[in-house]
């Protein structure tokens, strides 16, 4: 179900996409990472406006983060196949 919380065809297809899984929380840290120290900075040279500043760049980050979880979701959906589609092929 596309509601689900968990799909056990995506756990058992997930040594498959190790690689894309790493590559994801690397980009993730560096993200985290670049946020955490504009915001740290922000602080450090205008206190609260200086972080309430940096709103933007969250904002930002946030939209580039799930973007590049829709590249995994998208990497994942062509690399495996529905049931739907298996039957599909074996009826022809």
């Amino acid at each position: 179900s596309p509601m689900a919380l968990v799909s056990p065809r995506l756990i058992a297809a997930l040594p498959r996409f190790t690689a894309s899984l790493l590559l994801l929380a690397v980009q993730s840290l560096a993200i985290v990472g670049a946020v955490a120290g504009a915001v740290a900075a922000a602080a450090s040279l205008g206190g609260p406006f200086g972080v309430v500043a940096t709103v933007p760049l969250m904002v930002a980050a946030a939209m580039l983060y799930f973007r590049l979880v829709g590249r995994l979701a998208w990497v994942i959906a062509e690399r495996t196949e529905a049931p739907e589609d298996r039957e599909t092929q074996h009826e022809r």
